[in-house]
């Protein structure tokens, strides 16, 4: 049969199969009188042809066009390329609409305006927020709004639609965009419901159950998934490291910078992670990245010991005397910057102390007590500040008040999480065998720490 009436399809080419959809159930009901085109179609009549300017024929494609059919989703609703596409199809109907009408009798009223004809997936035709609004929305997951659409491209075509010629091409077009599973829309509402449920959990000391209820959110959120809460990825991040479930809390990060691509706190809690599972090239690799763009962020606390931290695992995996050096150097230079700054204060004491340099280390552990004792007369109080009392304390060779720190610490509230313990536990180990304390000592703190 001679073709009769041709439609393009405009489409986000990650939703080909919709695309797909549609042609074979218009030229299925139309006997192949409507022809139907879109871009990413692999067919030999089909895409836009190799080594072409493919602008110019995807021009001439719409000028022979007598219709657009628009393909809208949720994740492709705001595609420039095809507002692009509409946009050009609207001016040249719009043009040859003006020639017919200078020409010829109009055409009925039931004629779609200028030939556009969106199609929604996944959500309402109320929902769509675009210039598409502008015409007549149908759902294409409605069999009869799918239906009536088709029977009014046949009329158009001059065929006369039939009952029986739809209920198997419907059918089978139902089939197929319930396989593709259109992304659906996730409201603000949803995410702000789970961040709730997050934050009870967090409130009511059920932590460990953060693992389970993520896996139920994610099972709940249409995929694949596309982050759009920050402050949700940026707080699972932050217990899924404290509950040490490192390859989620890496996920939850790189969601978050996919939101926030250059905040710094982020970058330093992803080589946080990566460090906690021994990828010291990659942290490096960031602290670089960001020392690059920041050289000042060097005295940072939090950037300049995790440097430090990384330097002193590199130095244990390899006995480089180099990086002992490094590490060494990395938290004296944070410390000496701020000497409120007790964590890197008391990594620099345990390290110089492994190098040998008792006095200098013994000089740091009595400024340490005194700005930690001093510390201690402010209202909120932290289990960190116990523990490094603690861990200054065995270095001092007073492990009656240190095992009376950790027990403090052990005591607050909010509690030290699993792998604070363990951070915990692990400077208390290094600084009994540098302080060469007896083993009673060692098994009552590891008592003390263990989970």
């Amino acid at each position: 049969m001679t073709t009769l009436l041709k439609i393009l399809i405009s489409h986000a080419y990650d939703e080909k199969e919709l695309a797909e959809a549609w042609k074979k159930l218009l030229e299925t009901t139309s006997s192949h009188a409507i022809e139907v085109w879109f871009s990413s179609d692999l067919q030999a009549t089909g895409g836009v042809p190799p080594g072409e300017d493919w602008r110019r024929d995807l021009e001439q494609r719409l000028a022979a066009s007598n219709f657009v059919l628009a393909i809208q989703t949720p994740s492709s609703a705001s595609r420039s390329w095809i507002m692009w596409e509409c946009g050009v199809a609207h001016g040249i109907y719009s043009r040859q609409a003006t020639m017919q009408r200078s020409h010829a009798p109009a055409r009925t009223p039931e004629r779609q305006e200028h030939g556009v004809i969106p199609i929604v997936y996944a959500m309402g035709r109320g929902e769509l927020a675009n210039p598409l609004t502008t015409y007549q929305i149908y759902e294409g997951e409605d069999r009869e709004q799918v239906r009536q659409v088709c029977e009014y491209l046949l009329r158009e075509a001059g065929l006369q639609p039939e009952e029986f010629l739809f209920k198997e091409p419907l059918d089978f077009y139902l089939r197929a965009i319930q396989a593709f599973h259109p992304r659906k829309m996730v409201t603000p509402q949803e995410m702000q419901m789970w961040r709730e449920r997050f934050e009870q959990h967090v409130k009511s000391g059920r932590t460990h159950e953060i693992v389970s209820q993520r896996q139920m959110m994610y099972k709940s959120l249409p995929s694949p998934f596309k982050p759009t809460d920050l402050v949700l990825h940026d707080m699972l991040s932050r217990l899924l490291l404290d509950q040490r479930k490192y390859p989620q809390a890496l996920e939850e990060i790189e969601y978050a910078l996919q939101l926030a691509r250059g905040d710094i706190h982020l970058l330093h809690r992803k080589a946080l992670i990566l460090a906690e599972q021994r990828n010291f090239a990659s942290a490096e690799e960031i602290l670089a990245q960001i020392l690059s763009s920041h050289p000042d962020l060097r005295l940072n606390a939090e950037i300049g010991s995790l440097s430090g931290r990384i330097q002193r695992e590199l130095w244990t995996l390899t006995d480089n005397p180099d990086r002992l050096a490094a590490a060494i150097q990395a938290y004296l230079d944070v410390y000496e910057a701020d000497k409120t700054q007790y964590f890197p204060g008391i990594n620099a004491a345990e390290l110089l102390l492994f190098r040998g340099e008792t006095q200098r280390a013994e000089e740091i552990l009595q400024e340490l007590l005194t700005t930690c004792q001093r510390l201690r007369e402010q209202l909120e109080m932290s289990y960190w500040l116990d523990f490094t009392l603690g861990e200054i304390y065995l270095g001092l060779g007073k492990s009656d008040l240190a095992v009376k720190m950790y027990q403090e610490g052990l005591g607050r509230n909010p509690p030290p999480q699993p792998r604070e313990r363990e951070s915990a536990a692990s400077g208390a180990m290094r600084m009994i065998e540098q302080r060469k304390l007896p083993d009673e000592v060692k098994e009552q703190i590891r008592r003390l720490l263990s989970l």
